[in-house]
């Protein structure tokens, strides 16, 4: 279950990713496939030209930066996600220890601005992180 949930957190950083590349304005095929749907739809096209403004506001080398960390990001929740599925001990530390970073921004975001969503995320992650913290001391007696 927290192999998936991360392979989850890997897709979504993945698309983040995919989608700040195609803000830049990409003439790639599948971000112009994407715009054409997208255009269509009343909810999310206002949503993404706002977010798009607020990349313009950026410079070249920092929205590359931004891709980057969310392709960086993706990478390291498919590995932990690899790394659980097949039960090694070294995934569930990086799994903690990111958890640990995740739980930490998060906290920083809470005491900034109060969000449901993100009180939810961040109880997620301390369930996440509590699970795999037993797990590795039970592993460790064993040892």
């Amino acid at each position: 279950m927290i192999a998936c949930f991360k392979a989850i957190r890997g897709i979504g950083a993945l698309l983040l990713a995919l989608s700040v590349y195609c803000s830049t304005g990409s003439q790639w095929p599948v971000c112009q496939m994407g715009a054409n749907l997208l255009s269509d739809n009343n909810v999310i096209a206002p949503i993404l030209f706002s977010a798009s403004e607020w990349l313009n506001s950026f410079n070249q080398s920092t929205v590359l930066g931004l891709i980057a960390a969310a392709l960086a990001y993706s990478v390291i929740r498919f590995i932990e996600a690899i790394g659980i599925f097949l039960d090694k001990t070294w995934a569930e530390y990086l799994a903690v220890l990111t958890g640990f970073v995740s739980l930490t921004v998060i906290g920083q975001q809470l005491l900034s601005q109060y969000s449901r969503m993100l009180m939810i995320i961040g109880m997620v992650n301390i369930v996440v992180l509590i699970y795999l913290v037993a797990v590795l001391i039970m592993k460790r007696r064993r040892n």
